[in-house]
């Protein structure tokens, strides 16, 4: 493995020094500005505390709980995010569409891509939970027996993931249109949230409480993201609020 991760590393160095060789001609002209590094900066942390906010629950009850139960939820945590995954694969597409048009003052255009897109994705993730949903053992024994024992994590880390696409992709409507600092304070409060529900629930529920823990910060994350959203753009995705 370590041999493996050294190879991996090295041929990523190697394919950027190609690139920037490559394309050197198109950087000649390249400067840094304020504005640049005062965006790039948040951004940086927004990335590294959203790898945290995914892997927190493992650190904790590795720490707090037998080893053998990192495996049980490692596994109930993949199959959810099974949930959330066509509003990954949106988000690909959508970040620089959004930015595009922000750029060019089409705000109404950003809305309506916006609502629609969130409510389709949240039609097709339904589906999905409603499948683990009823077939959670059967899809859990597919990695063996002792997994079932993770079902009711399982169950709660998706319904964690399914509140996420309730909202849709509140997080690169706030980073595209420029509002970084507001995404990574949405962020860094989902991290605090999901530590401090970790280390009352874990010591009580086990890794239940790790996956109730996590569905508290996804939802805090989610009701936030889409107040800053709405604030920002105007938009109503409900008809209540």
């Amino acid at each position: 493995m370590k041999y493996l991760l050294i190879i991996f590393y090295i041929s990523n160095l190697v394919s950027l020094t190609a690139f920037l060789i490559y394309t050197r001609k198109s950087f000649s002209g390249f400067f840094i500005s304020k504005k640049f590094i005062k965006y790039s900066i948040p951004t940086i942390f927004i990335s590294f505390v959203g790898v945290l906010i995914n892997r927190v629950d493992i650190l904790m009850i590795g720490n707090m709980m037998p080893i053998h139960n990192v495996g049980l939820y490692q596994v109930a945590t993949q199959i959810a995010f099974l949930i959330s995954f066509s509003l990954v694969i949106f988000n690909i597409a959508f970040a620089p569409e959004i930015s595009k048009l922000h750029s060019a003052g089409k705000i109404n255009d950003i809305k309506q891509i916006y609502l629609r897109s969130t409510r389709l994705i949240f039609s097709l993730c339904l589906i999905i939970f409603l499948i683990v949903f009823f077939y959670s053992q059967e899809i859990l024994r597919f990695f063996g027996d002792e997994f079932i024992a993770a079902e009711e994590s399982m169950l709660i880390r998706s319904a964690g993931q399914l509140i996420v696409t309730v909202v849709g992709s509140v997080g690169y409507m706030l980073t595209m249109s420029g509002q970084v600092n507001m995404q990574f304070y949405r962020i860094l409060v989902a991290v605090i949230v999901n530590i401090i529900c970790n280390y009352f629930l874990i010591p009580i529920y086990g890794i239940n409480g790790a996956a109730i823990g996590s569905f508290i910060a996804l939802s805090v994350s989610s009701i936030i993201g889409y107040a800053l959203v709405k604030k920002k753009f105007n938009i109503k995705l409900f008809r209540i609020f």
